[in-house]
C-alpha cells in the first residue's frame, strides 16, 4: 500500500533486522500486528493521470513493509507490498495492535468510491494477478539476504505494482532502478490473463498490502547496511508509507 514516511526526531525504530530466520507460518485469515518496519528508504516519483482519474506528482517511499505478527520471534517479519496510495501507517511499535484480514485484492483502495467490503475502483482480474506475480517475487527477495542489488529490485517491484494498479509512471533518480522497473512491469504483463488474483491484508482504518505468499523471516544485512541501521536506530523512527511531499510518510 503506498503511504508516506514521516521522520520523528529522537524516536527509536524498535524492530531491526538481525539474523536470518527461515521459519514460515501457514496462511491465516487474520493477523495481529504489534510493530511495523521498512525494508529500505528508496523513493520513486509517481506522476501522471492514471486509471479512474487518479492524479499524482509525488515522491513515495518504494519499499516492502515488514509486519511483525504477535507471538512470533522479535526479529521476524511478514513482508508485504503497498496496494494503497491513500492511507498511512506508523513505522515502529503499534499500540494498540493492528488487525489485518486476508482477502482477494479486487479494488485499488481509493476512498473516493465505496465498494464493499472495502473502498476503491475495481481492478481487472489480470491486474490483480500481475500484482500477485510481482509480490511473490518481491517477498522471496525480501526474505533472503540483503544486498544493494536486492534493495534496488524490491524498490522496483513496489514501483511496478503501483504502475500496474494505478496507471501512473514511476521514476527513480537511479537509472538501474528504472531499468528494473521497466523489466518487472513487462514481465508481469506476460502473466495475464492466467494468473491467480493477489491476496491482500486489509484494514479499512489503515491500509492494504499485497501479501503474496506470507512467510516470516528476517534478512541478513550486508556490512554497509549494518552501519546505516545502527545510525538509524540511534536517531529516528518513522511514520510510514505515503507521500514524501508531506513531512515523510510511506505508501501502502
Amino acid at each position: 500500500m503506498a503511504n508516506k514516511l514521516k521522520q520523528l526526531a529522537l524516536a527509536v525504530l524498535g524492530c531491526g533486522c538481525s539474523i536470518l530466520a527461515t521459519g514460515s507460518v501457514a496462511r491465516a485469515t487474520t493477523y495481529t500486528i504489534d510493530s511495523v518496519s521498512a525494508y529500505d528508504w528508496n523513493t520513486v516519483t509517481l506522476s501522471g493521470t492514471g486509471y479512474n482519474n487518479v492524479t499524482f506528482n509525488e515522491t513515495e517511499y518504494s519499499t516492502p513493509i515488514g509486519l511483525h505478527v504477535v507471538g512470533t520471534p522479535a526479529n521476524q517479519y511478514l513482508w508485504v507490498f503497498c496496494v494503497d496510495l491513500f492511507h498511512t501507517i506508523n513505522v515502529g511499535g503499534q499500540s494498540p495492535s493492528l488487525t489485518y484480514t486476508s482477502q482477494a485484492l479486487t479494488t485499488d483502495n481509493n476512498p473516493a468510491v465505496s465498494n464493499p467490503p472495502h473502498n476503491g475502483y475495481g481492478l481487472k482480474a489480470n491486474v490483480s494477478a500481475e500484482i500477485q506475480y510481482l509480490a511473490q517475487i518481491g517477498i522471496g527477495l525480501a526474505n533472503g539476504p540483503i544486498s544493494s542489488i536486492v534493495t534496488d529490485e524490491v524498490t522496483a517491484i513496489q514501483a511496478a505494482i503501483w504502475e500496474l494498479e494505478y496507471g501512473l509512471t514511476a521514476k527513480s533518480s537511479d537509472a538501474t532502478i528504472n531499468n528494473y522497473i521497466s523489466s518487472f512491469y513487462s514481465n508481469a504483463l506476460a502473466v495475464s490473463p492466467g494468473g491467480s488474483p493477489a491476496e491482500e491484508l486489509y484494514n479499512s482504518f489503515h491500509q492494504s498490502f499485497a501479501d503474496g505468499s506470507p512467510s516470516l523471516t528476517t534478512p541478513v544485512p550486508e556490512p554497509s547496511t549494518w552501519a546505516m541501521m545502527i545510525l538509524g536506530f540511534a536517531g529516528f523512527g518513522f511514520i510510514a508509507y505515503r507521500r514524501k511531499s508531506k513531512p515523510a510518510f510511506m505508501p501502502a
